[in-house]
């Protein structure tokens, strides 16, 4: 058989992701939380700005794509030893559409970007500093999407060689061939950044859900008696755990970085759309079906929306780490 029929012949599908996850679904899923928690409120406490760091990551991303379409891949190492860089030709169209801001908004935060030495602008060229690049180097999210690839590859029926990969075989091979690998992963990161923002409001309100969701995934794997293969549905055993410890708003904004205040004003507007409860210790929780059905579908529906993504998104990357 030719290495292209091999290849094919064990070729990775969804259908194979997702037996793998269901032997762990709570394990994924709450390292799957902690990986988008931990990539928000490290963009958060660096700029103060989640539309400000989209920017970076787009422009950045875009500079990823380039490379892909001539073919030229570079490693972690040999990306980030760069001085700057220069992106390819982008308007301000591209940025409203990609990340859902207005004209004045983009304008704004470019020029904000810039005063501030993340970026260059002369004309229409947007050369991206090398202080950019300190502050949006992924180390951390590098590793969580690692121990992500890991959970799943360890179950995978399929492949002998993904089985026994550690999360640093997966680090050392995404980081050989960087470009091409966070390409993908940007792709869906902005995906997830901006519909979030689209549902919830605002970024902040999307980081008060993602804690507590975090949380409540913590809580289900530190359940007594917790057996992961007796999950079907793992949004109803996340929403629907008898005894959960919620958080406070305190605790909230010292996992974000978000002030206080800001905190307990998202929270309030997630109260009113009946997508958190509030217990009599001004502990904050998921909506339940039980408390409210039609805010709990709406969230669950989302979840499964982009449970799908992320699991499309590792079936291209183990599949990418085969070849």
């Amino acid at each position: 058989m030719s290495t292209n029929q091999s290849f094919l012949a064990n070729k990775l599908s969804l259908d194979d992701i997702n037996f793998s996850i269901n032997k762990n679904p709570d394990l994924f899923v709450k390292n799957f939380f902690q990986m988008q928690i931990s990539w928000m409120t490290g963009g958060y406490k660096i700029f103060r700005d989640l539309d400000k760091y989209l920017i970076i990551v787009h422009l950045i991303n875009k500079t990823f794509s380039t490379y892909n379409k001539y073919f030229l891949n570079f490693s972690f190492e040999k990306f980030y030893s760069n001085e700057n860089i220069e992106v390819e030709k982008i308007s301000i169209i591209n940025i409203v559409k990609e990340l859902n801001l207005s004209k004045e908004t983009s304008r704004r935060k470019l020029n904000e970007l810039s005063q501030e030495g993340f970026i260059t602008r002369k004309s229409k060229k947007i050369t991206i500093n090398n202080k950019a690049f300190t502050y949006q180097k992924p180390n951390e999210t590098l590793k969580n999407l690692c121990k992500l690839l890991k959970i799943v590859s360890e179950k995978l029926q399929k492949n002998e060689e993904l089985n026994s990969f550690s999360t640093h075989d997966f680090e050392e091979k995404i980081k050989k061939n960087y470009t091409r690998y966070w390409n993908a992963f940007l792709n869906f990161q902005i995906s997830y950044m901006v519909s979030g923002k689209k549902f919830f409001g605002d970024y902040e309100t999307f980081m008060c859900i993602g804690i507590c969701a975090l949380n409540q995934s913590f809580n289900l794997i530190n359940k007594q008696n917790h057996k992961a293969e007796n999950i079907s549905d793992i949004a109803d055993s996340l929403a629907q755990l008898e005894i959960s410890k919620g958080l406070n708003p305190t605790t909230i904004s010292d996992l974000t970085g978000i002030p206080r205040a800001t905190v307990i004003r998202k929270l309030q507007v997630l109260l009113r759309k009946k997508f958190l409860n509030k217990n009599e210790k001004n502990l904050f929780n998921l909506s339940s079906p039980q408390k409210n059905s039609q805010a709990y579908n709406l969230l669950k529906n989302r979840f499964y929306h982009h449970q799908l993504q992320i699991r499309n998104l590792i079936t291209e990357i183990l599949n990418y780490t085969k070849v």
